[in-house]
């Protein structure tokens, strides 16, 4: 899987500065961007500042 897969299943993801993309949560009622998404030796790390369980979040996307 490819981070541009991830990214269109994603509400509203945009750019860090820093690298990798900020978007709104799918598994909880996000408003603020709190899901963190970057890749890092060909791995994707997908990080919800708000709590969720990585699980749930893929869960909502329809991934493993």
């Amino acid at each position: 899987m490819k981070i541009g897969e991830i990214l269109n299943k994603l509400e509203k993801p945009k750019k860090l500065s820093g690298g990798g993309f900020n978007s709104l949560c799918p598994a909880h009622a996000d408003k603020v961007r709190s899901l963190t998404v970057t890749e890092q030796d060909n791995k994707i790390l997908i990080h919800c500042h708000a709590g969720c369980k990585t699980e749930d979040i893929l869960k909502k996307l329809d991934l493993q």
